[in-house]
């Protein structure tokens, strides 16, 4: 079980931060931060004020300009409107706080304290190596952004704050592929040595870091403020849910096909939890958001809490599948 919750909340995680991260990085400047005012010798606007008055207006109503090389690093503080707070405080906490547990888990999966040192202290080209590393970035950098939209006093160089989210995007990507790419390499099962696998996980791992959004703005009433950005999700998650649902029958052909012995396509498809896990799968985590989703005529604030709670059901259940798929004899000692 350790091994299921492991994967799918640091797919969830770290799918949940990698939207924040573009979100966060393409909401304009001026929408939520200004310019820091301090009195000491060495700030910009003071130095700028006893210039030129009128540029110093102009500045603290535009957005960044790129820094002239005879001025020092602008600082600012970010101090969101009620709207951009409500929507990026809670859901850097939660994306946080879901990398952090999964990481617990991976802690208590490997039982002793040395491995989780070797990890750190002794790199490898392993997908664990890659991925722990991948992880902390992503936790590290997500706990950071979260400090300043729910502290919002602290005053942070503007370029600081962009490679911070540089880091962040890249190491949520890479954990999001890792999920995927552990189970794929294991090679503890023919059905898993294909490409689709971690196709299908990194498909799911952005649905649902989508679908713990819409649970995030459902909960705090930003739907209607963000109703342009959620239209666009909605229409990225469409088309996810859509080839993540070509990916698994694809999956589930190319699997009997290339079965090796009955024992194979028994653990596919006619284990004992396999005809709930695939209806769970299909019917709850694909074609009942699916179809929410392309029925326009339903108001989103109406649906969004069934839409995600049935994508990150379905994203639960896909990993318990897979892992049934590699470890069966697991499994059934978990159940």
């Amino acid at each position: 079980m350790l091994v299921i919750t492991y994967l799918f909340l640091g797919g969830a995680g770290a799918g949940t931060l990698l939207i924040l991260f573009v979100l966060d990085f393409c909401t304009p400047l001026a929408s939520r931060v200004r310019l820091a005012t301090q009195k000491n010798s060495f700030n910009v606007l003071s130095q700028a004020a006893n210039e030129n008055r009128s540029s110093v207006r102009q500045l603290r109503t535009s957005e960044l300009s790129p820094p002239s090389h005879d001025r020092q690093p602008e600082h600012h503080i970010y101090r969101p409107q009620n709207a951009f707070y409500s929507f990026f405080s809670p859901g850097y906490q939660i994306a946080t706080a879901t990398l952090v547990l999964s990481s617990l888990c991976l802690i208590l999966d490997l039982g002793h304290p040395d491995r989780i040192l070797n990890l750190y202290f002794r790199p490898t080209l392993s997908y664990l190596s890659i991925g722990t590393y991948a992880l902390t970035i992503s936790i590290i950098c997500g706990a950071f952004l979260a400090s300043i939209w729910t502290f919002p006093q602290a005053r942070f160089s503007h370029i600081v704050v962009r490679i911070v989210q540089g880091l962040g995007i890249l190491g949520s990507i890479i954990l999001i592929g890792y999920t995927g790419l552990l189970l794929y390499s294991m090679g503890t099962s023919t059905l898993l040595d294909s490409i689709l696998v971690p196709l299908l996980f990194v498909l799911s791992a952005i649905s649902c870091g989508i679908a713990l959004l819409f649970l995030i703005a459902g909960l705090s009433g930003t739907t209607r403020i963000f109703s342009s950005t959620f239209d666009r999700l909605i229409k990225l998650d469409t088309v996810l849910l859509s080839l993540e649902l070509i990916a698994l029958a694809a999956f589930v052909i190319w699997a009997m096909l290339i079965s090796n012995s009955m024992s194979d396509a028994s653990i596919l498809l006619q284990g004992n939890d396999t005809p709930v896990l695939l209806v769970l799968l299909v019917c709850c985590g694909l074609l009942f958001p699916l179809i929410l989703e392309s029925i326009r005529r339903l108001r989103f604030e109406n649906t969004v809490i069934p839409i995600a709670f049935a994508v990150l059901v379905g994203g639960f259940v896909l990993r318990w599948w897979f892992v049934q798929i590699g470890f069966p004899d697991f499994v059934a000692g978990v159940m």
